[in-house]
């Protein structure tokens, strides 16, 4: 979970890594799975339903 944290925050991610606080929300929506939530941190933009709570969310970075 460290290492997903910390590449998160770097520029190896679209958008210039700067958001740990994706890669929880990713990591929570993929139940724990890190490669399932890297998948969803390598996606340009999260894919979420219209009437998902964080659907119109803005992450930081």
């Amino acid at each position: 979970v460290e290492d997903l944290l910390n590449m998160s925050c770097s520029s190896v991610l679209p958008g210039g890594g700067t958001n740990a606080e994706y890669a929880l929300h990713s990591l929570f929506e993929a139940k724990g799975d890190i490669m399932v939530a890297l998948e969803k941190l390598l996606l340009r933009k999260p894919v979420r339903l219209k009437c998902h709570p964080l659907a119109n969310y803005h992450y930081a970075g």
